[in-house]
């Protein structure tokens, strides 16, 4: 017996295959089906299950209803393959077919065979990745990727690609990133609506060139990765309901490129530049056809977005600073950006503050500001009399430095202190139920009461 392989179906089972495939090969003499038979007297398990996968392209000529029961016949008995390098090559094999065939072709079909043979796999197999691989491909060239999308939004974060590698024992930075790189591309077939996620596994796959040196060799081996970054920059950019830019401008594959690097700067504005900024990056070295072109920006949108962006940080610039910091009640942490809600009156723009940060008219800062409040930048009363706007709430831009992390801890604190309000509150009113409960008890144990006003006797018969 072939110590690479044991048998776990039985040997009717394996004929019956070697038998099908030899008709699919046209051979009037069952040659194929009496190889696996002598095959099979030698126990040469792995020869023979090697000879399977080598032509599991004849089972495309099935129909439906038999590809799918003896695909998954061959497939459960590839598994029987060990060691692992083998069984990789045997999976090769029996999934090369389903990539190479006509894509248009019984694409779910094959997608089932494909998902069913990652199923059977160990979870912890280095073969899945083989497997997954094959799928995305599969996907992205049937036009099927809302079949797999699903899978990956449900992934509970997006670096998940990360830990199943890990999982599956696959280290090498080329394959990780390749898996990365096959799930953009179905991401990007997908369509526009997945923007959204397709953004967040983009900022996982940058993550993947951790360390500053690492950055800087990838970029000097890899000709295609600055092109690759400049274009996810540009799709963040892009991406309409994007306010926090500062995990992706922070990660060192995008500070690898440098601060000349004209995406990096474009970048640098949304995460903590103003509208003075933006209209000196368009109007110098042809900044607007850069906007327009390279990075592929609505230019209206984008000037939109750093107007509303600028009165995020001029709000969160009041509601954070030493003066309103102890008014700070509350905050909520976002995968996003994080805002610290105020009750305290201090905090007060006035409408000329505002109108000359965003370069726009006096009459026009009450339709930016119900903007940003729709945006759910801030959170602000207008006063038009008096010409101010009282800041209750506003996104951090950034997360740098003492003064965000002392407004967040102030707020946690207090935050903490309702919560032990609250508690105390629940404890007295159970305290109070209790006795309610315990007085009714007693009230009824002593029977109804029957007498007038004089007087009486109580009716214990109950």
């Amino acid at each position: 017996m072939s110590p690479a392989c044991e048998p776990l179906y039985h040997t009717e089972q394996i004929n019956f295959l070697g038998t099908l495939l030899s008709r699919l090969r046209g051979e009037q003499d069952n040659a194929f089906g009496n190889q696996v038979a002598q095959l099979l007297e030698q126990q040469e398990y792995l020869t023979c299950l090697t000879r399977f996968a080598e032509n599991s392209h004849l089972l495309l000529q099935l129909d439906n209803a038999q590809f799918v029961p003896h695909y998954n016949i061959l497939a459960a008995l590839i598994l029987d393959i060990k060691p692992t390098e083998a069984l990789q090559q045997a999976v090769a094999l029996i999934t090369g077919p389903l990539l190479k065939d006509d894509a248009a072709k019984r694409p779910q079909l094959k997608l089932n065979a494909l998902t069913t043979l990652y199923n059977v796999l160990e979870s912890d197999s280095p073969v899945r990745y083989d497997v997954f691989d094959a799928i995305l491909q599969l996907a992205t060239a049937a036009h099927q990727a809302a079949a797999v999308v699903p899978t990956l939004a449900a992934q509970p974060h997006a670096d998940a690609l990360n830990r199943l590698c890990a999982e599956w024992g696959v280290t090498d930075l080329a394959r990780q990133q390749r898996l990365y790189q096959r799930t953009l591309a179905l991401l990007a077939a997908a369509g526009p609506e997945h923007a959204a996620l397709t953004h967040a596994y983009q900022l996982a796959y940058l993550a993947l060139f951790d360390g500053a040196d690492a950055a800087q060799r990838a970029l000097r081996e890899q000709s295609g990765l600055q092109a690759e970054v400049e274009s996810i920059i540009a799709d963040a950019l892009r991406l309409e309901d994007a306010v926090y830019y500062e995990e992706l401008y922070l990660l060192d594959i995008v500070q690898a490129l440098g601060a000349s690097n004209r995406h990096v700067a474009l970048l640098k504005i949304f995460v903590d530049g103003t509208v003075a900024d933006y209209d000196a990056f368009v109007a110098k070295d042809n900044g607007a056809a850069f906007v327009a072109d390279a990075a592929k920006l609505d230019a209206a949108a984008a000037a939109d977005k750093i107007r509303l962006l600028t009165l995020a940080g001029l709000a969160s610039s009041i509601v954070a600073s030493p003066g309103s910091a102890d008014a700070a009640a509350t905050a909520t942490a976002t995968a996003t950006a994080v805002v610290v809600p105020s009750e305290a009156a201090p905090t007060l723009l006035t409408y000329a503050q505002i109108a000359d940060a965003l370069r726009i008219a006096v009459d026009d800062v009450d339709a930016w500001v119900i903007r940003a409040t729709r945006a759910n930048l801030v959170t602000a009363k207008m006063d038009p009399i008096r010409q101010t706007v009282c800041v209750s709430r506003a996104l951090f831009r950034t997360f740098r430095g003492p003064q965000p992390w002392k407004a967040l801890r102030d707020a946690l604190t207090r935050w903490d202190g309702k919560l032990e309000e609250v508690l105390s509150v629940l404890d007295k009113a159970k305290v109070v139920a209790v006795e309610t409960a315990q007085q009714s008890a007693q009230k009824g144990r002593r029977g109804p009461y029957k007498g007038g006003p004089r007087g009486g006797k109580r009716d214990d018969r109950e």
